[in-house]
């Protein structure tokens, strides 16, 4: 009887011992879990309207393709580079357009400051860490159409008799794809050129070089007058948003390029109704 009485106090003992070790190791790894999730929800530079004003220069990453950005001979075309020279006359800075990356990479460089703007199209579904990033209310909308030889079979589409579609190198088109495969189901190979632009590889298309490509409604309307061997007539169904994403931090700044960018429509339509009448 006395070595059961012994035992209990030194198993109780040692069953504190435990107790106290796991909780401690519990709140260990939960004040780790919080300083990590607070670092990475602070790692984002804050840089707001002021401060960019006060450097007097803006930067707007985008993707090159035909859409956005381009050079066609000695010129250089796209609708981002059309609405920096705009933002230029109305807000005096100096308005940078630079090349992106994947879109891991233009978050990265948008977190750190390397830009302000970031300025693709998107697909209308997809989403961003609400705590990092904010969008801008969308400025474009259109359709992509799908490029392909008019000697290919009219039911051809993507998933459905093609199976692969070649993009530009870095085009933001792909997330589209991407988030269209996910919602279809329909399985088909994203291949990522490194040389060509949307144009050229509707060019290599219509000479048979390589199946089919997507281009904007922008492309389309011209390539059907230079290219009459290629077929443009299956829209695809998804929505292209011009998704213009900011800092969190970069409250001020959104409403001044909301105000702004609504005033580069309204004088466009404005232009366009005095044209057609």
């Amino acid at each position: 009887m006395k070595r059961r009485y012994r035992g209990k106090p030194l198993s109780f003992i040692l069953y504190l011992g435990l107790l106290l070790a796991v909780l401690l190791c519990m709140f260990f790894i939960g004040h780790r879990i919080k300083s990590v999730k607070e670092s990475v929800e602070s790692d984002c530079i804050e840089r707001d309207y002021e401060q960019i004003a006060e450097r007097g220069e803006l930067n707007i990453l985008t993707a090159y393709d035909g859409l956005n950005y381009s050079i066609e001979g000695d010129s250089t075309v796209g609708a981002v580079y059309r609405v920096a020279r705009e933002l230029r006359q109305i807000s005096g800075w100096q308005v940078n357009v630079l090349l992106a990356g994947s879109w891991a990479e233009s978050l990265a460089d948008l977190c750190s400051g390397r830009v302000d703007v970031i300025a693709m199209p998107v697909a209308q579904t997809t989403q961003i860490d609400s705590t990092r990033y904010r969008y801008l209310e969308p400025i474009h909308h259109g359709l992509l159409y799908l490029v392909k030889r008019k000697d290919r079979s009219a039911s051809d589409r993507l998933g459905q008799g093609i199976d692969s579609v070649v993009l530009p190198r870095a085009s933001s088109v792909g997330i589209v794809l991407r988030h269209l495969s996910e919602e279809t189901g329909n399985n088909f190979r994203i291949v990522e050129d490194p040389v060509y632009g949307s144009e050229q590889l509707a060019i290599r298309v219509a000479e048979g070089n390589i199946a089919a490509t997507i281009c904007s409604d922008w492309e389309v309307s011209r390539l059907i007058r230079l290219l009459p061997e290629i077929d443009c007539s299956v829209p695809i169904s998804v929505g292209l948003r011009q998704g213009w994403v900011l800092r969190h931090s970069s409250i001020c700044l959104a409403d001044s390029l909301n105000s702004w960018l609504m005033r580069i429509l309204t004088e466009r339509k404005r232009k366009e109704d005095n044209f057609n009448n």
